[in-house]
């Protein structure tokens, strides 16, 4: 699966862990005081969670590629359009479920030839 957050191909092998896991349809629901149930439903088009991660397997990022997400997720408000599966979404780093960015070194210490595995927690708006 290809995808792309902006202007930043990010690499095969990203995981998007919870993308059958949106909701699509809000609910509720009341009893009327002479016993019968009203339900209210209506179609949700925004605010699906996207979390895109990588493992120590395979699938790591550059240090030049960890920079350029984290200089993207530190931009507070800012919207970028999220490229996947043919479909074009907008988006905004998730902040509300920190850390929206995270990125660790493979080896366990730093380097500037080090490889990062990396979870984006994003939301669609």
């Amino acid at each position: 699966m290809t995808l792309i957050l902006d202007d930043i191909t990010l690499p095969n092998g990203l995981i998007w862990q919870d993308e059958f896991s949106k909701v699509n349809v809000a609910q509720s629901s009341r009893r009327t005081l002479n016993g019968q149930v009203v339900v209210f439903a209506q179609s949700l088009t925004a605010g699906q969670t996207i979390t895109l991660t990588s493992d120590s397997n395979g699938c790591w990022l550059t240090l030049a590629e960890v920079q350029a997400i984290q200089a993207k997720a530190d931009a507070p408000g800012a919207v970028y359009v999220l490229q996947a599966n043919g479909q074009s979404l907008n988006v905004v780093f998730k902040h509300d479920d920190p850390p929206a960015f995270d990125a660790r070194p493979v080896t366990g210490y730093t380097d500037h030839d080090d490889y990062y595995t990396v979870t984006l927690k994003l939301m669609s708006i």
